[in-house]
C-alpha cells in the first residue's frame, strides 16, 4: 500500500502552532491536577479505597481479609463517587471539551484539586482513611458543580 497518497507533509504557520499548542497545553494543565487529586489522597493517607456500596459488607473480608475490618464502610463512601464522576464525565470531556470550553474543564479541575488538599489537610487528621474518603466524594461533586456553572446551569 502506498501511503504517499494520503500522508504529507504540512506547512502551517507560527500562529496555527501557538492557536494549537495553547489547546493542548489547557488540557495538559487538567490532565496533571487530575492526577495530583487522584494520588493525594494515596500521598497523605497512604491507601486509596474504591469499590461498590452492594459489595462492601458482603465481601470485604473477602477482598481485603480480616485484617480491614471496617472497610466497608470505607467502600460504601466510596462508592458514591460514581455519580459525580460520571455526570463530570460527560460534562467535561463530551460537551466542554467539543464546544471550546478546555480553559473552564481546567479551572473546574484545579477547583477540585485544592478543595481536595484543604479537606485532606481537616478531615484525615481528625478522621482517617474515612475523612480522605469524604474528601475525594466532595471534590468530585465540587468539580461537577463548577462545570455546571460554566454550562450555564447555575
Amino acid at each position: 500500500m502506498d501511503f504517499n497518497k494520503y500522508i504529507g507533509i504540512v506547512k502551517s504557520s507560527l500562529e496555527e502552532m501557538k492557536k494549537h499548542l495553547k489547546t493542548v497545553m489547557t488540557l495538559f494543565i487538567s490532565q496533571i491536577a487530575v492526577q495530583i487529586y487522584v494520588l493525594l489522597d494515596k500521598t497523605m493517607l497512604g491507601i486509596n479505597f474504591w469499590g461498590l456500596f452492594v459489595i462492601a459488607s458482603s465481601f470485604s473480608h473477602w477482598f481485603y481479609s480480616q485484617g480491614f475490618d471496617g472497610i466497608q464502610n470505607l467502600i460504601k463512601v466510596g462508592a458514591i463517587i460514581i455519580i459525580p464522576i460520571s455526570i463530570s464525565n460527560v460534562l467535561g470531556m463530551q460537551i466542554m471539551m467539543p464546544i471550546g470550553r478546555e480553559k473552564q474543564f481546567t479551572i473546574s479541575v484545579i477547583c477540585g484539586l485544592i478543595v481536595n488538599f484543604i479537606l485532606n489537610l481537616i478531615m484525615i487528621p481528625l478522621y482517617g482513611s474515612m475523612g480522605s474518603m469524604i474528601a475525594s466524594v466532595f471534590l468530585e461533586f465540587v468539580i461537577t458543580r463548577v462545570q455546571l456553572y460554566f454550562l450555564g446551569y447555575s
